[in-house]
């Protein structure tokens, strides 16, 4: 679920310092960038919001106050929505979106399939779990993206940890 990036916009939001709680004002170049860094997923604009006001001083919340709110923001999301969204996949789901964090943007699932040696069919198999777990979204015909912010990122810091973790799954004795 996410919520429209624009409605603060649409209700007037944004032609000079908007009203904050109390008594504090936020520089519209900073509500934009707070709005843009949350990408209308409600938990992140709560962590935003909480980790920009505990990053400003003074009355006025400016746009460094946004810029040092917003990783500690992502920070937060990683630990709690990313880390617990990939501890209940499956480490070939988990591999699935390591391969799909190497693009930039929406990714092709042909490409998600060559990547991972796999079939294109099998692969799909992948696909639809991930979808079904509101992980991955289908964005065109053969392509999907991210569905959580920044999971992305997430998964790029973090590539050698869940690459160890299937390894070791792989390699593990058989159990007795």
């Amino acid at each position: 679920m996410r919520a429209d990036a624009g409605a603060g916009r649409q209700a007037g939001v944004g032609d000079a310092d908007v009203q904050a709680d109390e008594g504090r004002t936020i520089a519209e170049d900073a509500l934009t960038a707070a709005t843009d860094a949350t990408g209308g997923y409600p938990f992140m604009i709560q962590l935003v919001g909480y980790h920009v006001w505990r990053k400003a001083t003074g009355q006025r919340i400016d746009l460094s106050a946004v810029r040092a709110g917003i990783p500690a923001a992502r920070k937060r999301l990683g630990s709690t929505v990313h880390a617990a969204a990939l501890a209940d996949l499956s480490a070939i789901d988990r591999t699935y979106l390591l391969a799909m964090s190497q693009d930039d943007g929406e990714s092709s699932t042909g490409e998600i399939a060559r990547r991972l040696h796999e079939t294109p069919h099998y692969a799909s198999v992948y696909r639809a779990r991930l979808i079904a777990a509101g992980v991955i979204e289908p964005t065109r015909r053969g392509y999907v993206d991210f569905a959580i912010p920044y999971l992305r990122e997430y998964l790029r810091e973090h590539a050698a940890r869940y690459e160890m973790a299937k390894r070791h799954h792989e390699h593990r004795p058989p159990r007795r």
